[in-house]
Formats: C-alpha cells, structure tokens, sequence
C-alpha cells in the first residue's frame, strides 16, 4: 500500500505517522526532540530515527513522500539543511516546512480558513489557496496579546496598580502572589524578569478558577484575552479579503470556555461567513494534506 509519511519535529519530542493515499493511519512512531535550534545534529536524527520506526512495519518501496513540519525550520537555511539530510537515506518526494504550516493543514484538512493557535504565546495563520500569512506571534516582549503569557501579565499588572493606588489586595492578587511563593510586592520584580514565559504563564490555571467563582477582574482579563484573539482572526480575514472559509483553534488557552466563547461570539457577530471547524487532531495529518495539494493527488 502507498503511504505518506508526517512528521512533526518539535522542541521537546517528533512525532511521526504514516497515511495511506486516502488518509488513513497506517502506522505511528515517536522520537527526541526535532527542532534544530534545539541541537541540529540531534534533532536530525531524532527525525530519521522517528520515520524509520514509523515505516518498520511497511514497505519502504511504498512510501511516496515525507513531509516534516519542524519548529525552528525558518532560521537560516534550516529548511534545505533538513532536506538535504533526508534526502541521503529516503528515495522519495520530500517536503519540508515549520510545523505552524503542518499544524494549519491539518486542523484545516487542507481548505481555505485560518488557524488561531493560542498557548504560552499567540499567532494566526490564514490560508487562502497557495496564499499562506501570519498575524501575531511576535513574542512576549514584542506582542503576544491573548496568549497565556498575556494574560498572566495582565494579572500582575493588576498586582501592582494595586500597590501603587494603596489598595488592598484583591483575593486574586494574593492567591497570585502566594502562587509564586511572593510574601514581599518588592520581590515581584524579580520574579517577572528572571522567570521564563512559561512559568509566568503558569499563573493562567489560578485566574481560571476565580473567573469561574465570578471575580470581575479575572473575568475581564480572560474576556480581553478573546477579543486580543479575535483581532487576529479579523485582521486575517481583511487582508487575505475572505468571503468565506473556516476558523478552527488550537492551544491550551483556546479551551478556556470564556475565552473561547468570546471569539466565538464576534465572529458570528462580525465574520458571519467563516464556519467553525471543530476539530482535535494530530499536526502530522497535515503533512498528508500538503503532500495531496503539492502532488495534485
């Protein structure tokens, strides 16, 4: 049986499946990390080590074409150094490309639409026959506006214009500052400057749970978050000049209900012709997609 191979090569772990011409999963495998800018010779390895474990139980003849989405791709010539690699031990069509790309073809099953991701960070991607643009996704210290980032600093901020109005704080403000073993406000400023993003993200769970015992502020908070996203969606959707078409999401701060709601609510309200596509899948389905769009299969 032909097959496809897809690879998502990220910064923690590759994971590779291989489907049949009419997309049906053949066969799974998973390896190391496979971003180069983790490691490149690593990470080039850990990808052959993923598509030869996911093809062991099929035929190597078969296999028409690999295609790997791989984060970091786009930094320098990352994307014709993957490919050369592969290139030496598969005698196939190869694709290679980031995994944001392999992510939107998959959640998007190959049509026109945009894919809003919002996790850490936050950044959309529209595609509009072979016409493929981003919006956002600039990093937290440029915009990162609806990210989960975002919004664990908008909870701080909250923190301090507290302490700066002489106010007491508000029960989220100390259950935040108890989270992140704070006991004096001075040591706030150490803790944001010196803690990765994803650690300051970690104050979203904590927000969460007092918007659900109905805190206004971590109600407005996570209500802002969504029109942030929305914009991403709007702005997609203007300037790649949609009639229609699908929005499908992905990230963890996608599934908080009033987040999520909120987007959702606009785009009725605003973009009444783009469809929601509900949709949990693995990014390597993507691969399947490009390969049929490249192939004309």
């Amino acid at each position: 049986m032909q097959y496809i191979i897809g690879v998502d090569a990220g910064g923690t772990k590759t994971s590779c499946e291989a489907y049949s011409l009419e997309g049906k999963l053949l066969s799974s495998a998973t390896s190391s990390f496979g971003s180069v800018v983790v490691d490149k010779k690593e990470a080039l390895r850990n990808i052959k080590t993923g598509i030869d474990e996911c093809r062991d139980s099929l035929t190597a003849s078969e296999c028409k074409g690999i295609v790997v989405g791989a984060a970091g791709a786009e930094t320098g010539n990352a994307l014709e150094e993957i490919k050369s690699y592969l290139s030496k031990y598969y005698d196939t069509k190869i694709i290679v490309t980031n995994d944001a790309k392999l992510a939107m073809y998959g959640y998007l099953e190959g049509k026109d639409g945009i894919l809003l991701i919002s996790g850490t960070g936050s950044i959309g991607y529209g595609k509009k026959g072979n016409i493929i643009e981003r919006c956002g996704g600039w990093g937290h210290l440029i915009d990162d506006k609806g990210s989960g980032y975002h919004i664990a600093m908008e909870a701080i901020r909250c923190i301090v214009k507290e302490r700066d109005e002489r106010r007491e704080f508000s029960n989220l403000s100390e259950k935040i500052l108890k989270h992140m073993g704070i006991d004096k406000i001075k040591y706030l400023i150490d803790f944001v400057y010196n803690s990765p993003k994803g650690q300051i993200a970690s104050i979203v769970p904590i927000i969460l749970n007092e918007a659900e015992k109905n805190d206004k502020t971590a109600i407005d908070i996570l209500v802002r978050a969504g029109q942030h996203l929305f914009d991403i969606i709007k702005t997609l959707y203007n300037s790649m000049n949609f009639s229609n078409g699908y929005v499908t999401f992905s990230g963890s701060i996608m599934k908080i209900p009033l987040v999520r709601n909120t987007v959702i609510h606009r785009m009725k309200n605003e973009l009444p012709n783009l469809r929601l596509l509900e949709k949990q899948c693995s990014p390597t389905i993507g691969g399947y997609y490009i390969f049929i769009e490249e192939s004309s299969i």
